[in-house]
């Protein structure tokens, strides 16, 4: 009985091992008829981009990334858009919302009601939907590793601020202009209150991740077909996660 006991509370304290991994995609702007520029994605492709996800995986909000389950899901997806643009309140959102598939916008606030882009009523709305959750991009969408720490902390703290502000919801994520940033960054991130934030390190993440303020993510491009997506998502790209997490 004591050796059950003394094996009972081992496995009870040991620490826990990631349930596995989650493939955060990145899309930025997804447009009527596609066009050449390495960051859009035409309407119909993402479409059958996400029909394809659906068949083989589970498409989750971005907070189960941070819940650890003995319960290994083979396949999880969070849906990521940065920068704000109005594709995701006129093509996005209908599509995803209609299917109740949660996604993440990370919206860059200074562009805020400039052409293009979002503006504050937009955000409003999308806020109000149960399986949207909204992040910032920061202000201005410049390399926060090239800023003075004021300057950083004003990117990453008056975002956070204006999009709560609009939304009265907290702003919990933030993804980085560029995947860019520093210790010094990391530091304010943290101070700010931001309780993770993204980059574009192109692997899938472990579960719960290792690094709260650096989570991969995988961008999806213009030259990203159903097939290559599902590569994606599945790891047969993902030699950068195999080595940074052995």
């Amino acid at each position: 009985m004591k050796e059950l006991v003394k094996n009972l509370g081992s496995f009870v304290t040991r620490p826990k091992k990631p349930s596995g991994y989650a493939a955060v995609l990145c899309y930025h702007d997804i447009v009527e008829n596609q066009y050449l520029d390495y960051y859009t994605t035409s309407f119909q492709m993402f479409i059958q981009q996400i029909l394809a996800i659906q068949q083989s995986s589970c498409i989750v909000k971005i907070d189960e990334l941070f819940i650890h389950s003995y319960e290994k899901t083979k396949h999880k997806i969070v849906l990521t858009f940065d920068d704000g643009l109005i594709s995701v309140a006129e093509r996005v959102a209908p599509f995803l919302c209609a299917k109740n598939i949660p996604f993440t916008i990370f919206v860059q606030v200074g562009t805020l009601g400039y052409p293009g882009f979002l503006n504050p009523q937009h955000v409003i709305a999308l806020s109000s939907y149960p399986n949207v959750e909204i992040g910032s991009h920061c202000l201005t969408h410049r390399r926060l590793s090239t800023l003075s720490e004021k300057e950083i902390w004003s990117e990453l703290s008056r975002s956070k601020e204006i999009l709560e502000s609009i939304t009265g919801t907290k702003v919990r994520y933030l993804a980085y202009p560029y995947g860019d940033f520093d210790n010094r960054v990391l530091e304010i991130v943290a101070g700010v209150g931001y309780e993770a934030a993204f980059g574009t390190l192109e692997a899938r993440s472990l579960i719960p991740p290792k690094e709260l303020y650096n989570i991969n993510r995988l961008t999806i491009t213009a030259f990203d077909t159903p097939f290559s997506v599902i590569k994606k998502v599945t790891g047969r790209y993902d030699w950068v996660s195999f080595f940074n997490n052995r």
